[in-house]
């Protein structure tokens, strides 16, 4: 009896207490409102003048953006301004997202969004509904991101705000920018660039050019995109951010080293690393720094430069906990100190990548299942607005039986079976993607778990000195194999799934075929030594193919590791050519164990595919060759495979002209 006195008690208490929270929240409001009534128009024009000066400078000068807001801030709560505080909260929230110090804007966006929210002050709830989008979007949880800007825009359009709309509309372009969505991207882009005034909007119009400029580059279209990076600089500097200047001229650099202009790249990095550090972003410095040391230690082969600027990289990447960065600042510092052969920083940097490749793995996976959840919400859309246009045809077929009846009766009818076929093969569609789905899952559950197991009793081992120093180096051999058959498995998957969820994007260029199979034999020159297998590549000088450079090495890498692991000790494998009507034939033979004539048809497909070991016990998931078949034929391009048991096996890759 005593205990549910005590339970009634305590319930009414919390519910008491809720009471006395709102009814104190709805009392400052009125207080604040009264008391905004009786200030003199010169404290709401300083004090708004504040948060107006503090914001404009948040990206040109963000510690004097700080302190401007800090002091509208002290005045408002002097003069019980609600409006001027939240104003100036704003700022000083986006002053701090400027500085990259991510976690304490957030606070300030959350306590300024719930009290607006609470007031009645709906644009600026919109505003930090804006500012907290632009932070889940530098964290990569786009959903949220998206969710807020779309929570934002509703508000912005309800008031008829141009200026929230014009922000909105941009940052949801830039959403659909990072996930691949180039046509919803650019929609929601010329939506803003519509609403622009090239005087006014200087920074906004910046940020137009600047995002349409990274569309183009993901596409291809590195020439008009260049164009396009150096138009958004001119704006940039008009409206004087150095974080917007930092972010153009480092994409700008890291373009012109893809263009192979290195000698006008790299001036164009070290300027965006001064911009950075007038801005004080750590992750823009961070980016810079990344972009340099990738430089120096890949293109230029200066070590002692490359570690410097990595090891900025990492330290500010770990200090703003962006996951990317710092597995990429880490992995290129532990092949720098192997090297070296200052084996201790290597493995300290190999750990630290491997930890945070993990995470990355789940990032691009939350992406990817983001991806597929805004796209299945587009189709939902299309999928109403398609059941509104059935019932509007129904309606005027109700309206015109009594006219015509019997011949729109027919045509119903046809509808409702073309309809009816249309359902039937979205099914078998669906029953091929569930069949794909499987099979992959199968794939990870059971090939790629032993391998993981092996690597992680290795580790364990040498992390707990379980092992010498002679045994570990006795295993290291063993456990080399086994990070290059994951690594390869790991992005055989990756890459299938990738070309099954968002598709293939092809970036076509001209290539030199012997050029890109002496890169690739390197790699397998010493699995080939092992086997003591010849690789012999009789591909000429001067014989070129169009396909992209990415596509091609995958394609080529795959059939060559197919061919190592199939061919038996002593064996020999040789890639030559044959030139065809329309297309460069690259034929990869081998003298290996081969694959029985009914199995050949059973290798391109995803429900019927299998996975042999090895003439050494090699193992794999079975998912070369069909990602070869897929990449070859978007590239226009063909593969065909003759064998025959105990006979070899000769590939022929047809590259266009």
């Amino acid at each position: 009896m005593h205990k549910i006195n005590i339970q009634k008690w305590h319930f009414q208490l919390k519910a008491v207490r809720k009471t006395v929270c709102l009814f104190m929240i709805v009392f400052i409001t009125q207080i604040s409102y009264s008391q905004e009534l009786s200030l003199t128009k010169s404290d709401t024009t300083n004090i708004l003048d504040l948060a107006q000066r503090a914001y404009i400078l948040r990206y040109s000068d963000s510690d004097s953006s700080i302190i401007y807001a800090k002091q509208g801030i002290k005045l408002s709560l002097k003069t019980y301004y609600l409006k001027g505080y939240l104003l100036n909260m704003n700022s000083l929230s986006t002053a701090y997202y400027a500085k990259g110090e991510f976690d304490f804007s957030e606070k300030l966006c959350k306590k300024t969004q719930l009290i607006a929210k609470n007031s009645n002050f709906e644009i600026i709830e919109a505003m930090s509904l804006n500012n907290l989008a632009n932070i889940y979007l530098v964290r990569d949880d786009k959903t949220a991101a998206l969710n807020y800007y779309l929570d934002a825009l509703k508000i912005f359009e309800k008031h008829n705000y141009e200026d929230g709309k014009k922000k909105s509309l941009l940052n949801i372009g830039l959403i659909y920018i990072s996930l691949k969505l180039h046509q919803n991207a650019k929609d929601y882009l010329l939506k803003s660039i519509s609403l622009l005034n090239p005087e006014k909007d200087i920074d906004l119009v910046a940020s137009f050019l600047f995002n349409f400029a990274v569309i183009l580059r993901d596409e291809g279209n590195l020439a008009k995109s260049k164009e396009l990076f150096i138009l958004s600089l001119k704006y940039y500097r008009k409206a004087k951010s150095n974080l917007g200047l930092a972010l153009v001229m480092s994409n700008l650099g890291e373009l012109e080293i893809d263009l192979k202009n290195s000698e006008q790249g790299i001036p164009h990095i070290i300027n965006a690393l001064y911009y950075a550090n007038k801005s004080d972003n750590i992750w823009v410095i961070a980016r810079s720094h990344l972009a340099l040391g990738s430089y120096y230690y890949k293109s230029n082969n200066d070590q002692n430069k490359a570690i410097f600027h990595l090891s900025k990289a990492y330290q500010l990447a770990k200090k703003n906990n962006s996951f990317s960065y710092i597995f990429k600042s880490s992995d290129l510092l532990s092949e720098i100190y192997f090297k070296k052969k200052q084996t201790k920083e290597a493995y300290k940097f190999l750990r630290e990548a491997m930890d945070y490749k993990d995470s990355i793995w789940k990032s691009e996976e939350k992406i990817t299942v983001q991806n597929l959840q805004i796209r299945n919400d587009f189709e939902k859309n299309q999928e109403k607005l398609s059941l509104t246009e059935k019932d509007n045809k129904k309606n005027k077929l109700i309206r015109n039986i009594f006219i015509g009846g019997s011949f729109l009766l027919i045509i119903l009818l046809f509808s409702l079976y073309f309809l009816y076929n249309k359902v039937l093969i979205q099914k078998k569609e669906l029953q091929v993607v569930n069949a794909t789905k499987d099979k992959l899952f199968s794939i990870i559950s059971h090939e790629l778990r032993s391998p993981f197991h092996i690597l992680r009793g290795y580790l364990w081992m040498i992390s707990n000195k379980a092992i010498s120093q002679e045994q570990f180096q006795a295993a290291s051999g063993a456990l080399s194999k086994e990070v290059d058959n994951i690594f390869l498995a790991l992005e055989n998957l990756l890459n299938w799934a990738k070309a099954q969820m968002n598709g293939i994007i092809v970036k076509p260029v001209t290539l030199n075929a012997k050029e890109l199979i002496e890169d690739i034999l390197k790699i397998y020159t010493e699995l080939a030594n092992e086997k003591s297998i010849q690789l012999i590549n009789n591909i000429p000088d001067n014989l070129f193919f169009t396909c992209d450079r990415h596509h091609a090495d995958l394609i080529i890498r795959n059939t060559l590791n197919n061919a190592l692991k199939f061919t038996d000790v002593d064996g020999k494998i040789v890639v030559y050519y044959e030139n065809v009507p329309e297309f460069i034939e690259i034929i990869i033979s081998d003298n290996g164990k081969g694959i029985a004539k009914e199995k050949i048809k059973e290798l391109f497909s995803i429900e019927k595919h299998f996975s042999e070991q090895g003439t050494k016990g090699e193992k794999g998931t079975g998912l070369g060759l069909l990602l070869c078949k897929e990449f070859i034929e978007k590239n226009n391009g063909k593969i065909k495979i003759e064998s025959d048991l105990n006979m070899g096996t000769k590939v022929s890759l047809s590259f266009p002209k």
